[in-house]
């Protein structure tokens, strides 16, 4: 489990207790919209970079999507287009 701290068509930025590595390859589960109306995608992506978190044991993770299904990333743009509006 992780909190998302930044998302974009390319990637996102999450803080996790878990143990990544740059260069390793992961599966990402994003629910998008708000209650039941939201959409779940799961998008393939790499650790891009690891930062020590906030607090001792977390990491900041830096993950960049790659492979995505026009349909997943026509769901990202909506998404991020969305978050840039309000």
């Amino acid at each position: 489990m992780a909190e998302i701290l930044d998302v974009s068509i390319a990637g996102l930025g999450v803080e996790t207790s878990g143990t990544l590595r740059i260069g390793e390859f992961v599966r990402v589960r994003l629910a998008l919209g708000l209650g039941t109306d939201g959409t779940q995608v799961d998008p393939d992506a790499f650790v891009a970079r690891v930062e020590p978190g906030r607090e001792p044991g977390q990491s900041i993770v830096g993950l960049s999507f790659y492979d995505l299904s026009p349909g997943t990333l026509a769901l990202l743009l909506d998404q991020v287009a969305n978050r840039l509006e309000a």
